[in-house]
């Protein structure tokens, strides 16, 4: 926790800790050797000098602006009992604020809160079906569900779709000169809700092996929790996917050690 210079209380969650270090650290152009103790201290200086500017009763969300120090910042934080917890930032170079950067700024941060603030719920086991080829995946697919592209035994990308011989089709369009070194796994799921949260756990449970992004941020389970059996497919392996069953109540978050 820590507090403003104008008395509020804000709160961050350990991966937003992480992120915001990893935002200071690019903002004030860190060389390689700088130790984390001195991007911790600017962290602590931008919260300190954090002011709250704005905010939203309707959503029950503040805006906090802070400059001044090795960087500036915005942040999103959002009444949690005594304290504001911080649901989205962002940092840019420099100390102080400009308005057209301010804008810019501003954009940045809704786009965070709609990528950080998701919620996920599901309950299933999944049924994972391989086909050696995107042709075959293409032509027998059917259905809701999630698909995993593989090149070899290495998974390269994760994706959802309400038909998934259509989008598989168009995989196959884009990727036609790569196609006979690209195999699939597919499940179906009776939700296209369903099909998101495994989407999403799935890209969080394979990280740095998959090319999404986006989803690579924390996943927030929803109400009637998190349950997926029988999570990756046979051979898919990783020293930081959490198993083959991920079982979460209403509220947790589902991070992986870094």
């Amino acid at each position: 926790m820590f507090k403003t210079a104008d008395g509020h209380t804000l709160e961050l969650a350990p991966w937003r800790m992480r992120r915001f270090m990893r935002l200071v650290a690019e903002a004030r152009r860190a060389p390689p050797g700088t130790t984390s103790r001195t991007i911790t201290q600017d962290m602590q200086i931008l919260l300190r000098r954090a002011r709250r500017v704005d905010a939203d009763p309707y959503r029950r969300v503040a805006r906090f602006e802070s400059s001044g120090a090795c960087c500036r910042a915005c942040f999103l934080a959002r009444q949690k009992r005594d304290a504001m917890e911080i649901v989205a930032l962002a940092v840019a170079p420099g100390a102080h604020l400009y308005e057209n950067e301010l804008e810019a700024l501003e954009q940045e941060l809704e786009n965070f809160e709609l990528e950080l603030e998701v919620e996920r719920a599901a309950n299933l086991d999944l049924n994972w079906k391989h086909y050696k080829t995107l042709r075959g995946a293409a032509a027998n697919a059917r259905g809701i569900g999630v698909y995993i592209l593989m090149r070899g035994s290495r998974p390269i990308y994760v994706g959802k779709s309400a038909e998934l011989g259509k989008r598989l089709g168009k995989h196959r369009l884009y990727a036609r000169q790569h196609e006979s070194d690209l195999n699939v796994w597919i499940a179906n799921t009776p939700l296209a809700s369903d099909a998101a949260a495994v989407e999403h756990v799935l890209v969080r449970a394979l990280r740095t092996r998959v090319t999404n992004s986006k989803l690579k941020v924390a996943l927030m389970v929803g109400k009637g929790g998190l349950r997926i059996g029988n999570l990756l497919p046979p051979g898919i392996a990783s020293a930081k996917a959490p198993g083959k069953t991920v079982d979460l109540a209403q509220g947790s978050t589902f991070e992986l050690a870094p």
